[in-house]
C-alpha cells in the first residue's frame, strides 16, 4: 500500500511555510504563496523520497517480473526482498513514510537558506538558528495521516 507521494512532500512544504508564518517568523506576499510553495517543493523534493519513489525504484529493480497468478507484483517475495534492499539504500532516515536523503537538520538549513534568498518572501523576522530549529520540529511533527 502506497502511503506517501510527491503531494505529501508538497504538503510538508505548505506546512513548513504556514507554521513559520503563523509563528511570525516569516512574511510572504499573499498573492505569491502558491509560487513560494512550488519553489520550496522544487528545493526540498530531491532530499525527500516517498513510498511512491521507493515503490518505483523497487519495480525498476524487479524488472518485468510478474506474478504467475497475475496478481499484484508488490505481493511477491521477489518484490519484498527488492523493496528491503531499496529501503536500506535510500531510507536512512524514514519518518511517517518520508525517506530523508540528508539529515533533517540539513534540510532545515536548506529551507532557511531558501527563505533568506527568495525574492518571494517579503521578510524574515528571526535568526537562522531559530528558523532551523522550528523547521526541524515541523518536519518531525509532520504526519501525512493527519492531513485528511
Amino acid at each position: 500500500m502506497i502511503r506517501t507521494d510527491q503531494d505529501t512532500v508538497r504538503n510538508l512544504c505548505k506546512s513548513v511555510l504556514n507554521r513559520l508564518e503563523n509563528h511570525k517568523m516569516i512574511e510572504m506576499i499573499p498573492q505569491r504563496r502558491s509560487e513560494v510553495v512550488d519553489d520550496l517543493f522544487i528545493s526540498v523534493q530531491p532530499m525527500v523520497f516517498t513510498d511512491q519513489d521507493i515503490h518505483e525504484k523497487t519495480v525498476e529493480m524487479v524488472g518485468d517480473a510478474h506474478p504467475e497468478d497475475g496478481g499484484d507484483i508488490s505481493e511477491t517475495e521477489q518484490y519484498r526482498i527488492a523493496r528491503s534492499i531499496v529501503k536500506k539504500k535510500f531510507g536512512n532516515e524514514e519518518l511517517h513514510g518520508l525517506y530523508y536523503q540528508t539529515t533533517i537538520k540539513e534540510i532545515a538549513e536548506s529551507v532557511t537558506k531558501f527563505l533568506m534568498d527568495s525574492e518571494k518572501i517579503d521578510d524574515v523576522f528571526d535568526t537562522d538558528e531559530n528558523i532551523e530549529r522550528e523547521v526541524v520540529k515541523i518536519v518531525k511533527d509532520f504526519n501525512p495521516k493527519n492531513l485528511h
